[in-house]
């Protein structure tokens, strides 16, 4: 059973961070499904890095994006 379930009313029109949004849907329910399934804790362990590191880098990766569009706005205010 999806904890969260992805709507396109989530997205926010970039395709890349769309689809980086639905996967952490995807690896949020893994983990929950996992969880109520009383999976092994090695199992569920697994599943959770995975998470995290993809989160991580889809921070890094929103971060990245949003000082590369204050940087063009910073150069066509001045």
């Amino acid at each position: 059973m999806a904890l969260l379930s992805w709507s396109n009313q989530y997205a926010i029109g970039d395709d890349v961070i769309d689809t980086e949004h639905e996967e952490l849907f995807r690896l949020i329910n893994d983990f929950h499904n996992r969880w109520l399934d009383a999976h092994d804790r090695q199992d569920i362990a697994r599943v959770f890095n995975q998470l995290v590191a993809y989160a991580e880098m889809h921070f890094r990766h929103e971060e990245a994006l949003l000082r590369e569009k204050v940087r063009v706005f910073r150069e066509r205010l001045f």
